[in-house]
C-alpha cells in the first residue's frame, strides 16, 4: 500500500523558498556586519593592514584624509584650474621619483627597473624627447618639461602614470601582496562564509529540527510544507542532516561564487516527475503539501493511526506523489 501525499507546488514552494530566503538574507547581513567589526581587531588583521597602510605611507603616492585612511593622489586632489596644476605637478613628479628610487619596492642595482621605468614612460627608449618632456642637456640625465607642454597635459601624465605603473607596482610588492591575501582571505571565510552559513543553519537545519514531524522551515510552516522520507514518513533526522549539509555545500556557499548548482537544482525540481531537488533527489526525500498532524514518524504510529494490519510494513518506496 502506498502513503499518498499531494506533490507540493512550484508556486507554494517558491514562496515559501523566498520566506526563508529573505530570513537568512537578513540575518547574514547583521552577522557580517558583527563578523567585520570583530575581525578588524584579529591580531593578524591589524598587522596586515598596518603593512599595507605603512607600504602605502612609504611610497609616498598617497594622502592622509581627515578619517585616517590614505588615497592616492591622483584621486585625492581634483584640480580645475590653471594654477593648480602647476601646483600639483612639481609635487607629484617628485612622489613618483621618490617611489622609483625606493628600494623597497624596485632593484635599484638592475638598470633596467627603479628610476629607469619612471624615465622611459617620460622619454621612450631610444628617443631624445618626446611630446612632453626633454633631456635638460647632451648627458640625458635629467629630463625636465618641455617648455611648450600644458599644466594640465602634465598633470593628465603625472596621474596615469602613478594610477596605472606605479600603483600596479606598488600592490605586486611581496610585503603588500601577503597583507592582501590575509585580510581578503578574512573577509571571504569569517565577514562572508561564516554569517552565511550560521545563518542558513538557523532557518534550514535548527529550525526543521524543532519540528519532529515534517522537518518545516519557517517558509514550509506558513505553506503548509512538509519533508518525507522514502516512506512517507517524517525525514529522519540524519537523512535530514545529510539533505541540509548537500543543500548548504552545493546549492548555497557553491552559489555564492557561481549560480549553477542552484539553477540545476532548480531545474531538477521543476523538471523531474516528483519535484525533487538536487538534494532532496539524492537523500530520496520530498517536499509535500502536509500539516503537521497528517505526518506520521514511525511505521508503527502509521500502521496504528490508519488502522493496518500489524504486519504491515512500508519499507520500500511507497510514496506517492
Amino acid at each position: 500500500m502506498e502513503v499518498e501525499f499531494k506533490k507540493a507546488s512550484y508556486k507554494n514552494r517558491l514562496f515559501a523558498f523566498a520566506i526563508d530566503l529573505f530570513c537568512m538574507v537578513v540575518t547574514a547581513l547583521g552577522l557580517m556586519s558583527s563578523a567585520n567589526a570583530i575581525s578588524r581587531n584579529f591580531p593578524y588583521y591589524k598587522e596586515a593592514n598596518n603593512n599595507i597602510n605603512n607600504l602605502q605611507l612609504q611610497s609616498h603616492l598617497y594622502e592622509t584624509r581627515k578619517d585616517g585612511t590614505a588615497q592616492l593622489m591622483c584621486d585625492y586632489y581634483n584640480p580645475s584650474t590653471e594654477e593648480e596644476y602647476k601646483e600639483l605637478n612639481p609635487q607629484f613628479d617628485e612622489a613618483l621619483t621618490t617611489f622609483f628610487s625606493d628600494p623597497q619596492f624596485f632593484d635599484q642595482d638592475d638598470p633596467k627597473s627603479g628610476l629607469y621605468l619612471y624615465n622611459i614612460e617620460k622619454i621612450p627608449e631610444g628617443q631624445t624627447s618626446s611630446t612632453l618632456f626633454i633631456y635638460e642637456d647632451e648627458t640625458h640625465q635629467k629630463i625636465i618639461p618641455q617648455e611648450s607642454a600644458g599644466a594640465k597635459e602634465l598633470y593628465t601624465f603625472y596621474s596615469n602614470v602613478m594610477a596605472n605603473n606605479a600603483y600596479k607596482y606598488l600592490i605586486n610588492n611581496e610585503i603588500y601582496i601577503k597583507a592582501s591575501r590575509t585580510i581578503n582571505l578574512n573577509f571571504i571565510f569569517f565577514d562572508l562564509l561564516l554569517p552565511i552559513v550560521l545563518s542558513t543553519t538557523i532557518f534550514e537545519l535548527i529550525i526543521p529540527l524543532c519540528f519532529s514531524r515534517g522537518k518545516k522551515t519557517l517558509g514550509k510552516l506558513a505553506f503548509k510544507l512538509s519533508v518525507v522520507d522514502v516512506r512517507g514518513l517524517s525525514c529522519p533526522w540524519p537523512r535530514y542532516l545529510l539533505r541540509f549539509t548537500i543543500f548548504l555545500f552545493l546549492e548555497i556557499i557553491m552559489s555564492v561564487v557561481l549560480f549553477i548548482p542552484l539553477i540545476v537544482s532548480f531545474s531538477m525540481m521543476v523538471f523531474s516527475k516528483r519535484g525533487q531537488s538536487f538534494h532532496d533527489y539524492v537523500c530520496n526525500t520530498y517536499v509535500v503539501e502536509a500539516s503537521s498532524s497528517s505526518i506520521c514518524k514511525t511505521e508503527e504510529e502509521y500502521i496504528a493511526k490508519h488502522n493496518r494490519d500489524v504486519n504491515f510494513s512500508i519499507t520500500k518506496e511507497d510514496v506517492a506523489l
